[in-house]
C-alpha cells in the first residue's frame, strides 16, 4: 500500500493529475484509518484484561475529575535525581507496546499502518 500512495501521490502532482487518484487516495487513507482505530482497540482490550492492571483503576492522578480538561506537565530537571529513572523509559515503552517482541516482519506492518494513518490525517 506504500507503492500505492506513492503512486497516487505522484499521479496528483503531474501537470495532468488524474482526478481519480485523490478519490483512490481517500479510500485507501479510510482504510488505514479503521485498520488503526481496530489495532488500538485491541491494544486497549489487552491492556484492561492483562493480570498487571488488575485492581488499579483508570483513573489518572493529573485529572482529579472528569470535568476538568486543563493539562498538567512536568518537566523534570536533567540533573535531578528523578531522571536517572527516566532513562529506562524507552525500553518500558516499548516492552508496553511490545514492539520489543514483534517479529521484523510484524514490526514492519504496524510501522506502515501508523505510516499511513498519520498521513492520512494530513491528507484528509
Amino acid at each position: 500500500s506504500l507503492d500505492a500512495v506513492y503512486y497516487y501521490m505522484r499521479s496528483l502532482a503531474a501537470s495532468n493529475p488524474i482526478l481519480t487518484a485523490k478519490e483512490s487516495l481517500i479510500s485507501l487513507f479510510e482504510e488505514t484509518k479503521r485498520k488503526a482505530e481496530q489495532m488500538e482497540h485491541k491494544k486497549q482490550r489487552d491492556v484492561e484484561l492483562s493480570p498487571s492492571m488488575w485492581g488499579k483503576g483508570k483513573k489518572s492522578t493529573f485529572r482529579p475529575s472528569v470535568e476538568d480538561t486543563t493539562r498538567l506537565e512536568i518537566w523534570i530537571h536533567p540533573t535531578h535525581p528523578l531522571s536517572s529513572q527516566g532513562s529506562g523509559s524507552g525500553r518500558d515503552s516499548d516492552q508496553e507496546n511490545d514492539l520489543g517482541n514483534l517479529s521484523p516482519s510484524d514490526l514492519n506492518k504496524r510501522f506502515q499502518l501508523s505510516f499511513l494513518h498519520a498521513h492520512g490525517k494530513l491528507f484528509t
